[in-house]
C-alpha cells in the first residue's frame, strides 16, 4: 500500500500543473485581502478576517478540492492506474487507503502553501503582526484542509463507484459552499435547527472561529469533521468490493 502511496504522490508532485493548482487558493484568499488591505492593520486583523469573510475559506475549499481532485483521480481514473494496481494484486481497500492518505498529505501541503502565500503578502503589505498570528493563520488553514479531507470522502463513495472525477468534482462544489448550510436554514424548522451542528461546515466554522479567536476548541467539532471521513470511506470500501473495474 505505502509502495503505491509513494508512487502515486510522486507522480502528482512532479507536475508542473499541479504546483498551478496549488497556488491558486492562496493567491486568490492574497487577492482578496489585497483589494480590502486598509481595513487589516496587523496579523490578528487577517487571522479574523479568514473567519468571517465567508467567501475566503469557501475560496480555499474550492480551488484546493478541485486540485486534489483532478491531481489524484483525474488522470487515474483515465489511465485506468488504479485497476491496473488492483490487477497486479493490491487489496482494494489497501487502494482506497492509499487514496484517502495522499488526499490528506496533498490537503495539507496545499493548506501550508496557502498560509504562506497570505503570510508573504502580510509582509509585503507591511501589515504588523506576531508569531501568534503566523501559527493562528497556519492552523486555520490546516483546519480547512481538514474540511477538504471529509467532503472528498464524504463524496468518494459516487466517485470510486463510477470511477468518474468529473461526477466527483461537481459534487464537491455544491457540497463545498455554502449551497448545504444555507439550504439548511429552508429546511429545518426551529424544532430541528440544532441538526445543523452535525453539518461539516458548521463544525468547520466553530473551529476556525476558535481559532482566530484563541479559545479553546470544542472536541464535538472534531469529531464531526472526522465522522465525515470515517463514515463514507467504510461505505466506499464496502461498495468498491463489489465495483466491476475494466483492467
Amino acid at each position: 500500500m505505502f509502495r503505491y502511496f509513494y508512487t502515486d504522490i510522486l507522480r502528482v508532485v512532479s507536475k508542473v500543473s499541479f504546483w498551478i493548482l496549488a497556488l491558486i487558493p492562496g493567491l486568490a484568499i492574497t487577492g482578496i485581502l489585497m483589494i480590502q488591505s486598509s481595513h487589516y492593520l496587523s496579523g490578528y486583523d487577517v487571522a479574523i478576517a479568514l473567519r468571517d469573510i465567508a467567501i475566503l475559506p469557501e475560496v480555499f475549499s474550492i480551488f484546493a478540492g478541485i486540485a486534489i481532485l483532478i491531481s489524484v483521480f483525474h488522470d487515474d481514473f483515465k489511465a485506468k492506474i488504479m485497476s491496473n494496481a488492483i490487477g497486479s494484486g493490491i487489496a482494494r481497500f489497501k487502494v482506497f487507503l492509499a487514496k484517502m492518505l495522499e488526499v490528506a498529505v496533498l490537503a495539507v501541503l496545499i493548506g501550508g502553501i496557502s498560509a504562506i502565500v497570505v503570510i508573504f503578502s502580510m509582509l509585503s503589505l507591511g501589515i504588523e503582526t506576531r508569531m501568534l498570528n503566523y501559527l493562528t493563520i497556519f492552523c486555520i488553514f490546516l483546519t480547512e484542509a481538514l474540511f477538504v479531507v471529509a467532503i472528498i470522502a464524504l463524496i468518494s463513495p459516487v466517485m470510486f463507484w463510477f470511477q468518474s472525477s468529473i461526477a466527483g468534482i461537481i459534487i464537491y462544489v455544491i457540497v463545498a459552499t455554502s449551497a448545504i448550510y444555507l439550504l439548511s436554514f429552508v429546511l429545518l424548522n426551529e424544532d430541528t435547527v440544532y441538526l445543523q451542528s452535525y453539518l461539516a461546515s458548521h463544525a468547520l466554522r466553530e473551529t476556525t472561529e476558535s481559532l482566530s479567536l484563541g479559545k479553546e476548541i470544542v472536541t464535538n467539532d472534531y469529531l464531526v469533521l472526522m465522522a465525515y471521513i470515517i463514515i463514507p470511506s467504510v461505505v466506499t470500501m464496502i461498495l468498491f468490493q463489489y465495483k466491476d473495474l475494466e483492467i
